[in-house]
């Protein structure tokens, strides 16, 4: 338990002995207060005796082998709940004031739509101190379960009971050619047309590329990979020299589509739209800070 100190009505009283003293007037009995406060009987009757001489008050008599709260009893009660209240306040704002938020994200939506909130979030509350981890889906993931991260923000669906997931937006994935390659010239082409053609991935593990992997073999489309990446830019620069074609979301590539620097085709009968969440495990006590982010989105 705690023992820090208070001056409190010009005498000295320790946090510890008001939190025995309000288990006691709630029991009626020591030995309960000593088995929820893990000490010993005599150590708790001493603190009812040290705050009895302290205020010059009697806190409790005997009938009948029950303690009885006497009417100073009540008074202390009532000042003690307050003391204890404000002092759990007191500690609840030091550690919002002195908190950090870290926090996991794709490659994806820390180079699109993370730092708008975060600018957004740190213009309200400048003190609190924000730590980025930038990483693939499957790593940002594990980091949340393992708690070295508070909130994920991932692109693929979660299926788990241990964490709750709330959708904040859906980006739409398009394929891209170079601009002289034979599909960019054709207004849209057919899901098969990919198969064995070079393509260019994001690496394992990453979110896109679970999305992808997916949505191929559930066509039973089998395309040829010649390059991956943890680079979207990467892939971006390596589609426009003709290396082989790709698929990312389309906020990642925007301007380079229309600066006309590379092709956006249209898959037939296919548009590929995912889900983007922020995350966090069910478990966590999340702090005001923690919820003031949340509800940013």
């Amino acid at each position: 338990m705690i023992s820090y100190h208070f001056i409190y009505g010009g005498y000295m009283a320790t946090i510890h002995a008001l939190e025995l003293f309000i288990s006691v007037y709630t029991t009626r009995n020591i030995t309960e207060t000593a088995k929820q406060y893990y000490c010993s009987q005599p150590s708790v009757s001493r603190c009812i005796k040290d705050l009895e001489e302290e205020y010059h008050i009697t806190l409790f008599e005997r009938y009948h082998h029950k303690l009885l709260p006497t009417p100073s009893a009540d008074i202390l009660y009532t000042y003690a709940l307050r003391v204890i209240n404000s002092y759990s306040s007191l500690q609840q704002a030091m550690l919002t004031h002195n908190e950090k938020i870290r926090i996991g994200s794709t490659v994806t939506i820390s180079n699109t739509l993370l730092p708008k909130y975060i600018q957004k979030y740190s213009k309200q509350y400048p003190s609190i101190r924000i730590e980025v981890i930038v990483s693939n889906g499957e790593s940002i993931y594990q980091d949340l379960l393992h708690n070295a991260i508070d909130i994920a923000f991932i692109e693929n669906t979660i299926s788990s009971d241990e964490v709750v997931a709330i959708p904040f937006y859906q980006d739409e994935l398009v394929l891209l050619v170079a601009n002289d390659h034979p599909f960019a010239s054709q207004k849209e082409i057919p899901l098969s047309s990919l198969n064995g053609m070079p393509f260019l991935h994001r690496e394992q593990g990453s979110a896109l590329r679970q999305y992808l992997d997916a949505f191929f073999e559930k066509n039973h489309i089998h395309v040829d990979t010649l390059w991956q990446s943890r680079s979207t830019l990467a892939l971006i620069h390596a589609v426009q020299s003709g290396f082989g074609i790709t698929i990312l979301p389309k906020n990642m590539c925007e301007k380079e589509i229309e600066n006309h620097t590379i092709t956006q085709v249209c898959i037939a009968s296919h548009k590929l739209i995912r889900p983007y969440y922020l995350a966090y495990p069910k478990e966590k006590k999340l702090t005001d800070n923690l919820v003031n982010f949340i509800h940013l989105f």
